[in-house]
């Protein structure tokens, strides 16, 4: 079994950022990085009205123009309204790029020729020492490479230091861009330097090198020791800002000490400031500060004019000024107890800054936020250039910061803006204004002049303020007022999950959502303290429906508009008919119009401004007014030749109306606005010609449409004018941040329209120029852009239908007959919510969507591709791929040319397009995200889609399905579609650390804790250490309880708390067996949980088991109908960190101790039955069947099976190596079973129990049979039921499971097997993805998928597919695809097929009842087998019989694995055949006995009964063999397999139920595989083993002791009185095969020696089963009519049984 890893959703916590002008001259562009992830925003400002605040003060406001002492005027004549525009500032999607590798670090750098005139570079950092440098690429709307540097070398790496996966590699910049510096591998360091412009380095290339045509210089690695002796341990470095040579201050700690040893060791942190000479690689020390607090872990550079350098420390903040000289504060009790260092004592403030960020506010202030969260500004008070006294005061905040929980960086956005990004909770974009501050550019002040004639004087009473000192004075001392602007939603960490319903609390609700509701959504404990929560994530979009109704044969609605935004009528049209409906209050029909009623509708829109209505039919538009009054008919066309022409689709804008025709024709009528009729536009000669396949029209006020002769003369002048002004100088101080773009912005059309100022522009001239357009597609591929009126032509693309990365005007090639990537469809429209952009979607023939963004560049428009990884096409009958089939065979192309996609406006605020058909989809693109397909939730396909907003829904839609069923519905609001699934956060406010769901009360268990102080007692119970409390605090811990979670509120409506220091650490909802008698079982819930005591004592936890009960509810509150019964509780030794059940049974760790427990019937209470000892510490334990999968926290894992008659737990195999187990699950495909493992450093482990392995020692080692680095690290991993596709034609596959995984960094990943044969062709195609595409930071995937765990697996060729990697695949050009499919062998539409079945797996799709008895109906009947317990040499007889054969009966007559003594309770085998009985029944194994299980024959007590051993010599009625298959669906037959023997080839065909999958049969009958015992002949094994102690044929079995002679003790099933002949499970035999059967056995017994020989014993009897007969065992003979065996003095240790009297035996449970 094969495997493959995709990317669910994206990453969502925040690990760097910065601020810089990116993607252009002027641009605010705020860079993010999640992970792996890279995004860029755009920073923008609009204008809020708000009150000015009450205690404001009249003397506070100075006006514009006057100073703080002068006499203001006018002020008895001005009424101030108190009132202004305030700035918001918002952030604004531009792109993301995925990259191969994990990202550290973020820094920007100017460099002297960048790509983008104007814009700077962007520095990235990746963990295993590699710095990329990469350019914004306006001209294709991406990012470009322009090197990488990378230091991962062994001879780079020290001694005694950690793995480069251990520590991050963190990259600084020079203030003056002069070098940039990596720091890894803690001590080493890599320069790089920048050419400058004055740099007279550049006369001065190293080694001669040509440096003319590179921003930067040889780089060159060093030992921080080379710096300055002393150097050693790096614990942060930064560069200082006001020195002419790149000068950098680094913090270190040469001798490292503990909190133990403070006495003696203490202020052992040290910071040297030194500056380095670049062009002679030399360094200067200029000063060093020694003896500082042990406990600072960062150090932050101070911009001029304070400049400096300020250590941040765990209890106290350290200034330091550029002359050396030091300023410290204390902001807790414990920092002069720590350190001897002098302090100002501000430790009433009680702060933790360990893990705080700290950000430079401009000024003498810095914010500084701790790790929980809380803002607080540190003031500097200056005389001249020195700091005199430092000061902290607690930041002053507006708005909801409640969910705000500590930042992982910190990032100063313009003036007056800062970006705190978190792991934990929400990124926050945050403002600031000072209290009573004014600014002349955001005052509004509502003035009432008593004379009117003074008005023109307001210009001298609003003058400019900027030049005031007064008012700068004035401004400078007013308090900090932060409040919130914009967030980033943080779906991360993911500390567990579960898989829940969507529930409802109204049922009338509940039955208006039947057929549309998701059978199961993902509920996730995310965030940390005070953003903790629960994140509910759904795979599709589940509408919230409001009214139902039935309308058989729908096949079209329309809504009509009014003034106000409401919607006046709806339209729905059948096959032959339409109605209309009044939908302005409710529903009522519309009569006494002269609507078209009896005809088909195939459109229907608004144009002049609502006033008028177009009802389109097939052939003919009708123009009504708003009383639905007839005022025009006009033909289709009256074009010679297209008369009888049909139309296909309609497109309207205000003024225009564009049909499409079945003849390819393409008609545009124009709105005459005075005669107010349709006017049949007259077609430019460029569109006459060629057969038009699809078309759009689009208005637009973007002036990136703006592309007029004199509009780009003034874009000339004004770029011409604003080029001499836009010198910016190192320090970024003399023109500002911005420069002069902003003031230059302010006239629309006066600077430069382009991509990166578009946007801008749009916002600051809302009301532009209405410009209206016409896209075309022509049958060769061509797009073609016109503007109307007049038929402009303004882009022109020939090469549009190979579906390029970006459409240029005048580029590519036509697209070639039968391209796969034939448009059918196309439209352009404006996505988003709050900011809208124009894009362009594609529909191809097989209904794949392509979209495309247009941005400017150079005066032109161009189209980029925007990357999306949903399929949206149909899977495809297996044949249509197969050579000689035309692709488009069973598609209808007039039915595919039918709309699908309909645009919709200001539905729940979203502006997009939704998809109908048998997939129905949402494209929703939002301000924080790029364009995303969300499937529906809806199991029929949809056919109809309107927006629809009235009274009974606003903001809603309307849409119908193929069923007749037309619902009214709105999105829901409380979920949000940033993320590729939509979520929805519901805060606890507390850690939440587990969380399970309780099927049978349809409620949630999670776990939850708080913060509490930790006080250490002694045995006395009294307090063990004293503390100040005013200035000191004590260390936390945390104090638990049990929440029960309603779904129908998201609300608490049960709590139970645990002990104090008491918190649960595994919540698991459990089946228990309560009655031994009838086997009943009930739903429990199960808690384990730890009691930390201090580091003297050892930790101790309980284990809780609960029910659900029904209780009234509250008053006004019916979801407080349930709650939480304490059933059962024992404290034990050690924490318990997992509990599940198993078979009825309850599982739990303690510490590495692992007890099952079961119910003592008639006590109500649980007693242990078996355990098991393990390593250090139980991380995981997953169950399936009864098979226990262990993981710990520093050994890896262990397999181990569970029996209960008698009760025992048997280890069967462990990972021999140190691993550090996180997170695991078991992964199923049919028969295979393998176990996925998440170790602590972003891996994936595929581990397998193969017995049969000789490297696995007997079963006793796990193999490892791939791995795959993920690049975040898995917390949590749940095995789920896999959705397979139907396919038309095709047949049911196999069962399967996934593992789905959530991780620390926000995201969801899955691990999901693939059939063998997919593996190689998307194998294939990674490698050539890898190898030939252009990778984003010239990063190597490759290297990044390798295991960073020091043993990886010895096969790196054969890992994990990646599936986000293969995903890219779709998003190519057709041309691309089509030359890398025929690299793999297979064409495009197959692979594209694979991504469609594997890559994008349906999760959370499988139905409920699969999922829910998960638990109970594996354990069952088994459905599947372990492939651990085929050997390899079974499988090289299914290879030679090419036909794989699936045992229903794990062991029942099964090859070399088998029991020592009788009944093999752990195989729960049917009866008991195996080769492993070895005497009678009653008889047990005393010695240990070794016994070559592979013999096929052995004769009497070691017979085996199974898979037709050469023993079994039943005859095989040619008559019932097979037929021989076809060679291409079958797997491949070795050269050197001999061809089966027809007498000993595996049994009859034909009885058994045969399964197409993946080209390969899988036989059903349990008697096929045995030669002589196959189904249907001879002596069949039928109904499996020894159970059957009478014959099922009267005659059979005395015709077989006559013929052959076997005494009755001797006979080969044991246990049975006769052989088991006659009847089998598949039918009765008959006579005639009976006879036969005997015949055989007659002939053979008499000459066997003779005729074995003659068959080729010689030849090892080719025609025998490999995994019955080892090449070291020798044949038996017949003496005396009996059967023995002459077993070889040697064996083989894999086919041979041990067993020792020390020891239980060794079983395996399937």
């Amino acid at each position: 079994m094969q495997t493959c890893w995709k990317d669910l959703t994206d990453p969502t916590a925040v690990d760097a950022a910065v601020y810089c002008e990116f993607t252009g001259r002027g641009r605010r562009n705020l860079i993010v990085a999640k992970s792996s992830l890279l995004q860029i925003f755009d920073v923008f400002d609009e204008e809020r009205e708000i009150a000015v605040e009450e205690e404001t003060e009249r003397e506070d406001v100075v006006l514009p123009g006057r100073g703080e002492g002068e006499e203001q005027g006018f002020l008895n004549d001005v009424h101030l309204l108190r009132s202004r525009q305030d700035r918001i500032s918002s952030l604004v999607f531009v792109a993301e790029f995925h990259l191969n590798g994990t990202i550290t670090s973020l820094a920007t750098i100017r460099t002297i020729s960048p790509t983008t005139p104007g814009a700077e570079s962007l520095l990235i950092s990746f963990r295993d020492a590699k710095v990329s440098l990469v350019e914004w690429d306006a001209a294709n709307y991406k990012l470009q490479t322009v090197s990488l540097h990378y230091y991962e070398q062994h001879s780079h790496q020290q001694p005694f230091t950690p793995r480069g996966d251990e520590t991050d590699s963190r990259l600084y910049v020079d203030a003056t861009g002069r070098c940039a510096t990596l720091n890894f591998n803690r001590d080493m360091l890599a320069i790089i330097p920048f050419r400058q412009e004055d740099d007279d380095l550049l006369e001065d290339a190293p080694d001669g090198e040509q440096q003319s045509d590179k921003p930067y210089l040889s780089s060159f690695v060093l030992h921080v020791s080379t710096l300055d002796e002393a150097l050693s341990n790096i614990t942060a470095m930064t560069f200082l800002h006001g020195y002419r040579e790149p000068t950098v201050a680094l913090l270190y700690t040469p001798h490292r000490t503990t909190t133990s040893l403070l006495e003696h060791r203490k202020d052992t942190s040290i910071v040297s400031v030194i500056t380095l000479d670049i062009s002679s690689r030399a360094s200067s020390t200029i000063y060093t500060i020694n003896n500082l607090p042990y406990d600072i872990h960062s150090v932050l550079a101070l911009p001029t004019p304070v400049g400096g350098l300020l250590c941040i420390g765990a209890n106290s903040l350290v200034y330091i000024d550029s002359q050396g000289r030091t300023s410290a504060l204390a902001v807790n009790g414990y920092a002069a107890e720590t350190s001897d260092f002098t302090f100002v004592d501000e430790s009433a403030h009680s702060l933790r800054l360990d893990g705080a960020v700290a950000v430079p506010l401009g000024g003498p202030d810095v914010l500084v936020v701790t790790r929980q969260g809380h803002l607080w500004k540190l003031i500097m008070e200056m005389d001249g250039a020195r700091v005199v006294k430092m000061h902290l005061e607690k930041a002053v905040v507006t708005g909801d910061l409640l969910r705000f929980a500590g930042a992982s960086c910190a990032v100063q956005v313009g003036d007056s803006h800062v970006f705190l990004g978190s792991r934990v909770s929400d990124s926050i974009l945050l403002g600031w204004n000072r209290k009573g501050e004014v600014k002349s550019d955001k005052l509004a002040v509502k003035a009432e002049i008593k004379d009117e004639d003074e008005d023109e004087d307001l210009d001298d009473l609003y003058g400019d303020s900027s030049a005031n000192p007064a008012q700068e004075k004035k401004a400078q001392k007013g308090e900090h007022v932060f409040s919130l602007h914009d967030s980033l939603t943080n779906c991360g960490p993911i500390l567990d999950f579960t898989v829940g319903e969507p529930l409802f609390a109204d049922p009338a609700q509940a039955r208006r959502q039947a057929g549309i509701t998701p059978e199961l959504e993902l509920v996730c404990a995310t965030g940390s303290d005070a953003s903790g929560a629960l994140t509910v994530m759904r795979k599709s979009v589940m509408p919230i429906v409001e009214m139902g109704l039935e309308f058989k044969g729908v096949r079209g609605l329309w809504t009509l508009k009014a003034a106000d935004g409401s919607d006046n009528y709806l339209v729905i049209g059948g096959e032959e008919t339409s109605m209309v409906y009044d939908a302005s209050q409710g529903l009522d029909a519309v009569e006494g119009s002269d609507w078209e009623t009896e005809e088909r509708t195939i459109a229907v829109g608004g144009v002049m401004g609502g006033l008028g209505i177009v009802q389109v039919g097939e052939n003919v538009l009708r123009l009504f007014d708003t009383r639905l009054k007839l005022m025009q008919l006009v033909p289709a066309t009256e074009e010679e030749g297209s008369e009888d022409a049909i139309i296909l689709s309609a497109h309207f804008t205000d003024s225009y109306v564009m049909v499409t025709l079945d003849n390819g024709k393409l008609v545009t009528f124009k709105v005459n606005g005075k005669s107010q009729e349709l006017e049949e536009m007259k077609k430019p000669e460029a569109l006459a010609k060629p057969e038009v396949v699809a078309g759009a029209l689009f208005a637009s006020r973007d002036p990136m449409f703006d592309m007029g002769a004199d509009v780009k003369k003034e874009n000339e002048e004004v770029k011409a004018n604003a080029g001499k002004k836009r010198k910016r100088e190192n320090d970024n101080e003399e023109d500002g941040v911005y420069g002069d773009a902003i003031s230059a912005a302010k006239n629309a059309t006066g600077v430069e329209i382009d991509e990166k100022n578009v946007s801008v522009l749009a916002e600051q001239n809302p009301e532009g120029v209405l410009r209206q357009f016409s896209y075309v597609v022509t049958a060769n591929g061509a797009l073609q852009v016109y503007q109307l009126p007049e038929y402009t032509p303004v882009f022109e693309c020939p090469g549009f239908g190979g579906l390029p990365a970006t459409l240029v005007h005048d580029e590519g090639e036509a697209a070639t007959e039968g391209d796969e990537g034939k448009v059918v469809e196309i439209l352009v429209t404006d996505m988003g919510d709050e900011r809208k952009e124009p894009h362009l979607l594609a529909r191809t023939l097989r209904n794949d969507i392509v979209i495309y963004k247009p941005y400017q560049h150079e005066g032109k428009l161009r189209f980029t591709k925007v990357p999306c990884d949903a399929v949206t096409r149909q899977p495809i009958h297996p044949d249509t791929v197969m050579d000689g089939v035309e692709q488009n065979e069973g598609v209808d192309l007039k039915q595919a040319k039918v709309k699908q996609m309909v645009p919709f406006e200001n539905v729940a605020g979203y502006s997009g397009v939704f998809l109908q058909g048998k997939a129905p989809s949402w494209i929703i693109k939002t301000a924080k995200s790029p364009v995303r397909i969300h499937p529906n939730a809806s199991e029929t396909p949809a056919v109809a889609f309107s927006t629809f907003s009235n009274p009974i829904q606003e903001k809603g839609y309307i849409y119908a399905d193929n069923n007749g069923s037309i619902r009214i519905a709105a999105l829901p609001d409380s979920f949000t579609f940033d993320n590729k699934w939509s979520s929805r956060t519901v805060p606890i406010g507390r850690n939440v650390h587990a969380v399970d769901y309780h099927p049978k009360s349809q409620t949630y268990i999670i776990a939850t804790s708080e913060n509490i102080p930790f006080e250490l007692v002694n045995e006395d119970s009294e307090p063990a250490v004293e503390f100040d409390k005013e200035s000191q605090f004590l260390p936390d811990t945390q104090h638990g309880d049990l929440c029960l979670v309603s779904p129908h509120t998201w609300s608490v409506i049960y709590r139970h708390e645990f002990a104090p220091n008491e918190f649960a650490l595994s919540v698991k909802t459990v089946d228990l067996e309560i009655s031994e008698v009838t086997k009943k079982r009930a739903q429990y819930i199960a808690v384990g949980t730890g009691m930390f005591r201090g580091e003297d004592l050892a930790m101790r936890g309980t284990v809780y088991l609960f029910e659900v009960i029904d209780v009234n509810p509250e008053p006004g509150k019916p979801e407080t109908n349930k709650a939480l019964r304490l059933i059962w509780s024992e404290e034990v030794k050690g924490a318990v960190s997992v509990v599940c059940d198993i078979n009825g049974y309850l599982l739990a760790s303690q510490g590495q101790k692992v007890i099952v427990r079961g119910f003592d019937e008639g006590n109500d209470r649980l007693v242990g039955v078996a355990f098991v000892d393990l390593h250090m510490y139980v991380s995981i334990a997953k169950t399936l069947k009864n098979m226990l999968l262990f993981g710990d926290i520093a050994k890896s894992i262990s397999f181990v099976g569970f029996s209960e008659n008698p009760y025992k737990m048997t280890t069967f195999g462990k990972d021999s190596e140190a691993l550090e187990t996180v997170a695991g699950d078991f992964i199923v495909k049919g028969s295979a079973l393998r176990f996925v493992i998440a170790d602590g450093h972003g891996n994936a482990h595929i581990f397998q129990y193969d017995p049969e392995s000789p490297q696995s020692l007997a079963g006793e080692k796990l193999l490892r049979r791939a791995d795959i680095h993920i690049g975040h690290q898995i917390k949590t991993m749940k095995m789920l039921p896999k959705a397979l596709l139907s396919r038309p034609g095709g047949e049911e596959g196999v069962e399967q499971y996934l593992c789905l995984a959530g991780t620390l960094s926000g995201n969801l990943g899955m691990v999901t097997p693939i059939s063998e044969r997919a593996y190689r062709r998307l194998n294939i195609l990674q490698g050539q993805i890898a190898t030939t595409e252009e990778s984003v930071a010239g990063l190597n995937n490759r290297a990044y998928r390798l295991s960073t765990h020091v043993s990886r697996t010895s096969n790196a060729m054969r890992g994990v597919i990646d599936g986000s990697l293969v995903s890219t695949f779709a998003s190519m050009s057709t041309t691309r695809r089509a030359e890398i499919a025929k690299k793999t062998g297979a064409r495009s539409e197959r692979i594209l097929d694979d991504l469609l079945d594997i890559v994008f797996s349906r999760v959370l799709e499988a139905s409920s009842r699969t999922y829910q008895p998960l638990r109970t109906e594996i354990t069952a009947e088994p459905h599947f087998k372990l492939e651990a317990l085929i050997t390899r040499y079974d499988e090289e007889f299914l290879m030679q019989i090419k036909s794989p054969i699936h045992f229903h009966r794990p062991r029942s007559g099964s090859m070399s694995m088998a029991a020592m003594n009788t009944e093999t309770e752990m195989l729960r085998t049917h009866g008991r055949g195996g080769a492993g009985n070895i005497g009678n029944d009653a008889d047990m194994i005393v010695e240990p006995v070794v016994i070559p299980v592979s013999l096929a024959g052995a004769s009497g007590e070691a017979f085996s009964t199974g898979r037709g051993g050469i023993g079994n010599m039943g005859n095989v009625d040619e008559s019932r063999s097979p037929p021989a298959p076809e060679p291409t669906q079958f797997m491949a037959q070795p050269p050197d397999a001999p061809a089966p023997d027809p007498d000993i080839a595996s049994g009859g065909d034909g009885y058994g139920e045969h399964r197409h999958y993946d080209h390969e049969h899988h036989d059903h009958h349990s008697g096929s595989g045995s030669s002589a015992t196959a189904a249907g002949q001879g002596l069949s094994t039928g109904r499996g083993g020894a159970g059957n102690v009478e014959p099922d044929h009267e005659t059979i079995g005395e015709k077989v002791e006559e013929a052959v002679g076997i005494e009755d003790h001797d006979h080969p099933r044991r246990g049975s009185k006769h052989f088991t002949a006659g009847r089998t499970e598949h039918g009765e035999l008959t006579q005639e095969e009976v006879d036969g059967g005997v015949e055989t056995i007659k002939r053979r017994s008499s000459n066997a020696p003779k005729d074995l020989a003659d068959a080729g014993v010689a030849d090892k009897l080719k025609y025998k089963i490999k995994g019955l007969l080892h090449k070291d065992d020798t044949f038996f003979t017949f003496p005396s009519g009996r059967l023995s065996r002459r077993p070889a003095r040697t064996r083989h240790p894999a086919t041979e049984i041990r067993e020792s009297t020390s020891s239980a035996t060794r079983c395996y449970k399937v």
